[in-house]
């Protein structure tokens, strides 16, 4: 989280199996009033980074994981960014721009791939040693457009109302478990801080991702 002082009011757990960082967590939501209901946080659009190259894509892969916390009984609060985030975060800015800019570049590199292909289909080279640099060129290109197209897609404009959907359609299971979906005001990452700082959340989903992904099988933490 990009939150300035975060570790002051955070604990990471490092070298322990899920069962026993549920252990400890069930111990916090004892101390909260929550016994055997450990609430945990997950930052919606930051999931969606993580799980952007994973098989059934992001938002699949996301349902996934928040179903598999809530049926093992964790209070679950999904939290995703407002529509508009202010100003100062200009980390936000800069992707943005960056999404904007590969979206262009795929673009231009498409009409020379179509441009490269009509000359191939109609044999407009000069012998099999152009033809194969124009064939390597077409080839790299298509390359280009999928990692241009892949690297930097964010969350639909929709995403809150599709995610909120999705899991209102869904059983959360028999262990006490639950899901709730929110919009920050702003930005998920203050919005769980200020839970985190008041005692309204044990954890925050990503503390617990190494342990939690290697569980599902979803190794996509760096």
């Amino acid at each position: 989280m990009g939150v300035v002082s975060g570790i002051h009011f955070t604990t990471k757990l490092v070298g322990l199996n899920f069962d026993q960082s549920r252990a400890i967590l069930n111990s916090r939501a004892e101390k909260n009033g929550r016994p055997n209901q450990p609430a945990t946080d997950i930052d919606a659009s930051w999931l969606w980074y993580k799980f952007m190259k994973r098989a059934g894509g992001p938002f699949a892969n996301i349902i996934d994981l928040i179903m598999w916390l809530a049926r093992d009984g964790f209070a679950v609060t999904v939290v995703c960014d407002a529509d508009e985030r202010h100003h100062s975060k200009r980390d936000s800015i800069k992707r943005r721009v960056t999404r904007e800019y590969a979206r262009l570049a795929a673009i231009e590199a498409k009409g020379t791939i179509m441009k490269l292909s009509l000359k191939l289909r109609n044999g407009n080279y000069a012998d099999a040693k152009e033809r194969e640099e124009l064939e390597d060129k077409r080839d790299w290109l298509g390359k280009y457009v999928s990692s241009a197209e892949g690297s930097g897609s964010g969350p639909p404009d929709d995403f809150f109302n599709a995610l909120r959907d999705a899991l209102t359609a869904r059983d959360p299971g028999h262990h006490g478990g639950s899901i709730r979906v929110v919009k920050a005001i702003w930005q998920a990452d203050f919005y769980i801080a200020g839970r985190m700082a008041k005692g309204e959340t044990a954890a925050l989903c990503s503390l617990m991702m190494q342990t939690i992904l290697s569980m599902l099988g979803k190794n996509v933490c760096a």
